[in-house]
């Protein structure tokens, strides 16, 4: 596991001694010194108070979170979560929880053949959308694209295909 030192703190002392792994990406709070995290293989999102090294909420997300957006304000943490149609079947599905009180606002499906998967993931300076990098298998070289999703209606508006694929 990769260690990231957040406040001097490695990631694996801040959310239990590393007892938990698989841990796909990390966010942290333009509030205070909060950090968010997921954990692709028991699918949960884990909000640390990194000042303290203690897990303050634990929130279940779709199968296999990857990738992680805060809203510019840290009010909305967006999960892209990559199996959401079951284990080895990528059909992406972007989560979209309340920071305050952890409920799930809404789920975005976005583009995808059911054979890739969304790796990344941004979020525009106003929030007003975000960018989603998904990569592609299938017979050949397979391909790449960005889904840009609209954050006011939960939805995706665009495609770039990348790697002149269209």
């Amino acid at each position: 596991m990769c260690e990231h030192k957040p406040f001097g703190l490695t990631l694996s002392e801040a959310i239990g001694n590393g007892q938990i792994d698989d841990f796909q990406d990390v966010k942290f709070s333009p509030n205070g010194p909060v950090a968010y995290t997921v954990s692709a293989m028991s699918p949960t999102l884990y909000v640390v108070d990194v000042a303290s090294a203690q897990i303050v909420t634990t929130v279940t997300t779709a199968a296999q979170p990857a990738a992680l957006a805060l809203s510019p304000d840290g009010s909305r943490l967006y999960v892209d979560c990559r199996a959401a149609g079951g284990p080895f079947l990528y059909y992406p599905l972007l989560q979209v929880f309340d920071t305050t009180t952890w409920n799930l606002v809404s789920s975005i499906h976005f583009t995808n053949n059911g054979t890739g998967s969304a790796d990344a993931m941004a979020i525009s300076p106003d929030g007003t959308r975000i960018y989603i990098a998904n990569r592609l298998a299938g017979p050949g070289p397979g391909y790449s694209f960005i889904s840009v999703i609209n954050t006011a209606t939960a939805s995706e508006i665009a495609i770039v295909y990348l790697n002149g694929a269209n």
